[in-house]
């Protein structure tokens, strides 16, 4: 699990996010989700509020 915050700067990273992404948890936090994963879907999903609307 990753979560961000509304400026999207990942606020948490659970270790199983870390080890499939292969990144260390504290190299993801206080980052703008977009520099760690440049084709995350997150923003989209925290600007539109619903996941289900997301094409992934």
């Amino acid at each position: 699990m990753i979560v961000i915050n509304n400026d999207e700067v990942v606020t948490f990273v659970n270790r199983a996010a870390s080890q499939i992404l292969d990144i260390n948890q504290n190299d993801m936090m206080n980052q703008r989700i977009l520099n760690v994963i440049p084709d995350s879907k997150l923003p989209d999903i925290l600007i539109s509020k619903n996941v289900k609307s997301i094409n992934i």
